[in-house]
């Protein structure tokens, strides 16, 4: 059985409706899906319905962001209580979060930009169409680039202004977001997006793993096969779970690299442990 446990959907940053996503992992033979829409829960009131109706099983899934030494790191989560009090207060204030960091990139970019302005990002009203976050959607409805690849290109001309906007944000630290996630029943893995280093990528994860996170996002769309290799070597030898995923966001991101299906995960190479698949 084939399988995509790293997608985001119009909930969040991604382009497509969960219709279309179901539509689309099962014209590519994958019978087990996950939405991991960035700190934000809400497919989940529509998925269970509609994953028995065309035919597909899921695990819940969501990406959730930390602060980790003074940066922005985001972790996968699968098999939470979706109930939780802790972890709804926890997804609605990261999502006031993004909502600032946002506001703060309009605010700088609009030097350079005189389309741009903090009042204009206030009254958008986030497309899902455009993809991304609230900043990206507003910056396509002025006519900028408001891609994933759009925002790397404005990473690199304003390198130093970007790290310090990204640094000191208000997001939790790891140690209160993971132990909020276990207290959810949550699991917690490392996406492959994250630690790409192979000089550091042991060290890497000894700290994280000793803080208490749960596995490896092993099949990656982000990590080329030595990072593979390496990846799944370190999660068998520490019997942590084993994910993989596509980290699809439809049109929104480059869907030569980051699309449904564009990392081929076979059930059987995983560890999921207990985590619970439905329906």
């Amino acid at each position: 059985m084939l399988c995509d446990l790293h997608i985001h959907s119009h909930y969040s940053s991604g382009t497509q409706s969960l219709a279309e996503i179901i539509s689309e992992a099962l014209s590519k033979g994958i019978q087990l899906i996950s939405i991991t829409d960035d700190d934000s829960i809400e497919a989940y009131k529509e998925l269970p319905e509609l994953a028995v109706k065309m035919g597909i099983s899921y695990i819940r899934g969501l990406q959730v962001t930390a602060s980790q030494r003074g940066s922005l790191f985001r972790l996968l989560v699968y098999d939470f209580n979706l109930e939780n009090r802790a972890l709804r207060e926890l997804l609605s204030e990261n999502q006031r979060n993004w909502e600032e960091l946002g506001e703060k990139l309009i605010a700088f970019l609009s030097q350079f930009h005189p389309e741009l302005s903090t009042e204009g990002y206030r009254q958008h009203q986030k497309n899902p169409n455009y993809g991304g976050f609230k900043h990206n959607s507003y910056m396509a409805s002025v006519g900028m680039d408001g891609s994933d690849d759009g925002g790397t290109k404005r990473l690199l001309q304003h390198r130093e202004e970007m790290i310090r906007l990204f640094s000191n944000l208000a997001f939790p630290p790891m140690e209160e977001l993971i132990q909020i996630i276990h207290g959810a029943g949550g699991k917690l893995i490392i996406p492959g997006g994250y630690l790409r280093n192979p000089e550091t990528f042991t060290a890497d994860i000894d700290r994280l793993t000793a803080m208490g996170v749960d596995g490896l996002e092993v099949f990656s769309a982000s990590y080329d096969e030595q990072m593979t290799k390496a990846a799944h070597d370190y999660a068998a030898k520490n019997r942590l779970l084993i994910t993989g995923g596509g980290d699809g966001h439809g049109i929104w991101a480059n869907q030569e690299k980051y699309a449904i299906g564009a990392r081929i995960v076979k059930f059987s190479e995983l560890n999921l442990g207990d985590i619970q698949i439905y329906p």
